[in-house]
């Protein structure tokens, strides 16, 4: 009898695998063996999945990000009475929570961009693949602010890239150079918000 695999789930379970150890060693520490022994496969098996390691490691930020994005859609859509202010700010400190929970990751993500840098990779491109959702959620709730007179008039995309920019700071800082304050960091965020009300 022939045994039935969920492929989609077993992919996501490989992403998700493959990250835990990306996070622990490092992208350049990573080999596509120690990959396939984490997620519990042949070296084989994995390949029908994912042709190697780049790829591996492109999918498994893809995912993270979508299901950041989901997680910060569905935390706003669960406190219907918040005001644009209100649901900016909690997006923008549950953004820095997560920054600050997967500092590991972080790590292995700019070492990972490094590397792609010094062999003329658009590394531009990929930052807003994985950060285009953040950015979308925080332009629309800062035009909802506008539009709902909660905010000054303001260039949206500009206040947008602003905020986006405290986020980025933290990711850096978190990453680089371990001098990240998730309260200072969280107490930048409110004051950022609070600037932009009527």
């Amino acid at each position: 009898m022939a045994i039935s695999v969920d492929h989609e789930a077993r992919q996501r379970e490989i992403l998700q695998k493959s990250l835990s150890l990306f996070a622990d060693l490092g992208y350049s520490g990573v080999t596509y063996r120690q990959l396939a022994e984490r997620c519990g496969l042949a070296r084989t098996a994995l390949y029908r999945y994912f042709p190697g390691k780049r790829e591996i490691f492109d999918s498994a930020l893809n995912q993270l990000s979508r299901e950041l994005s989901l997680a910060f859609r569905q935390a706003v859509a669960d406190r219907p009475g918040l005001s644009a202010a209100e649901k900016l700010e909690l997006v923008m400190l549950q953004a820095l929570d997560m920054i600050f929970d997967h500092a590991r990751l972080l790590f292995a993500v700019t070492e990972y961009l490094i590397a792609q840098r010094h062999q003329d990779e658009d590394v531009a491109r990929k930052v807003r693949r994985h950060t285009m959702a953040m950015r979308r959620t925080i332009i629309q709730l800062l035009r909802e602010g506008v539009a709902k007179g909660e905010f000054k008039n303001i260039r949206c995309d500009f206040s947008g890239d602003l905020l986006f920019g405290i986020l980025e700071s933290a990711v850096l800082r978190v990453a680089i150079t371990d001098t990240a304050n998730l309260e200072s960091m969280r107490s930048s965020c409110r004051a950022a918000v609070q600037a932009l009300k009527q």
